[in-house]
């Protein structure tokens, strides 16, 4: 097994492979490391968040699995499992918005969340 935290928004950090992907209906940049280790690896990616519950306990949830699937096309195949995760993502912050929020400018018209 193997745990990541994972950087969304990607802006400034030039050594790391990033995939444009759609989050929120605007364009951005995440990393690829996990589809990276899922498509040489064949592992699943797990989606999952922290949140701080009613009780002021720390919960998480996680999403089914994603199934990285190598179509030949290693640019796009990067770019479609991370999209995946954004839409994952998306769904976890739609369903508990105060949980969530950018310390620094994650799309390139400068919008905050």
């Amino acid at each position: 097994y193997v745990g990541m935290l994972m950087d969304i928004g990607v802006t400034h950090q030039l050594d790391m492979t990033a995939v444009e992907i759609d989050f929120f209906g605007s364009p951005t940049r995440f990393t690829a490391g996990p589809a990276q280790i899922a498509l040489l690896t064949g592992a699943a990616i797990v989606v999952g968040v922290g949140y701080v519950d009613q009780n002021a306990r720390v919960s998480v949830e996680l999403a089914d699995p994603i199934y990285a699937r190598p179509s030949g096309d290693r640019k796009r195949d990067l770019q479609v499992v991370m999209q995946q995760v954004g839409r994952q993502l998306e769904q976890f912050i739609r369903a508990k918005p105060e949980q969530w929020y950018m310390f620094r400018p994650m799309w390139d018209n400068g919008y905050h969340a």
